[in-house]
């Protein structure tokens, strides 16, 4: 579930906060439920679960803004329900209940992920609905860290960091389940030329363009990292049969052409391309299946060169006639 924005926690928003209370007490959930109500002025809304079971299940099926956990509760004690909430739904925040004579418990569960602790008997209402608040608001920024610390600010794909690390869940994913995987390495051409002769400013452009075009490219489903200054990565991943490298590679060509039509850039944006292909009968790393499509991106890349070279130099007819 997506982390909440800032403006939800204002009390006079359309939606308000949604909060599952995990309480086995009845009495004391519907003083909670209708303290959160009346306290926040509308602004938070309360629901109630008996027990962790029920907690997790409407978990599954609703999207919640933070979880207001009792950590004693009939089917589960201490901080076995703090552990099965995070893994269910790491993005929720959660606040603990503890007894009186539970603080150190508190204490811990913080330590284990919980966002704060509240002992009961001593809170009043507007330290439960603060608490609440600035959970929320704790938790959509330590979100929000974790996305830039993954993403690459100039283009808003992922990073090095962010590419491998989600890449390799999904590689791991494949392998277990017989998926089809590729990956398509890209590089852009004349970097240095751009860079020297009109400016890196100019050199951003080319950089935002080629991470557009690939994004364009590939579907939502896929994952494009930049990975170096002028390097691209995208996983692609096939749920039944082959990976459709072909189709992305061919949508990816028709669109670098229409871009240098219509774009008209003072430079041509020319990119290099590499597919590598994973067998999940031999399986290897991420970092070894981008160095072979690398290497296959600069075999392209030189074939090219080459070629370009053979078209400038004269031909031996040429010299004599």
């Amino acid at each position: 579930m997506n982390s909440p924005s800032a403006t939800e926690l204002s009390s006079t928003q359309s939606a308000p906060l949604e909060v599952l209370v995990v309480e086995d007490e009845q009495d004391l959930a519907e003083t909670v439920l209708e303290t959160l109500e009346v306290a926040s002025k509308g602004a938070i809304h309360a629901v109630w679960a008996r027990n962790l079971g029920n907690g997790l299940k409407h978990l599954s099926e609703h999207p919640v803004s933070l979880v207001l956990l009792d950590l004693n509760l009939p089917d589960s004690e201490g901080l076995n329900g703090l552990a099965l909430i995070c893994r269910q739904n790491p993005d929720v925040p959660v606040v603990v209940l503890t007894s009186q004579n539970d603080e150190q418990l508190g204490l811990e569960a913080v330590h284990s992920g919980a966002q704060d602790y509240l002992v009961k008997g001593t809170v009043d209402a507007l330290l439960l609905v603060r608490s609440i608040r600035y959970a929320v608001e704790r938790n959509r920024l330590l979100a929000e860290i974790r996305r830039l610390s993954l993403v690459d600010q100039l283009t808003g794909v992922y990073n090095r960091r962010g590419f491998i690390t989600i890449a390799e869940q999904q590689l791991r994913l494949a392998r277990r389940m017989k998926k089809s995987v590729a990956l398509l390495f890209i590089d852009i051409d004349n970097m240095k030329k751009i860079n020297d002769g009109l400016g890196h400013k100019q050199g951003d452009v080319a950089i935002h363009d080629a991470a557009r075009l690939l994004r364009a490219s590939c579907r939502e489903t896929d994952i494009i990292g930049r990975i170096g200054g002028d390097e691209f990565v995208a996983q692609l991943i096939s749920n039944n049969g082959p990976v459709g490298t072909d189709t992305v590679l061919e949508r990816l060509r028709t669109k670098l052409y229409e871009h240098n039509k219509e774009q008209k850039r003072p430079f041509l944006l020319e990119l290099s391309m590499g597919v590598a292909r994973y067998n999940p009968e031999y399986p290897c790393s991420m970092e070894d299946l981008m160095l072979q499509a690398d290497s296959l991106m600069y075999e392209q890349k030189r074939a090219r060169k080459q070629k370009e070279q053979s078209k400038k130099e004269p031909s031996i007819q040429d010299m004599l006639a």
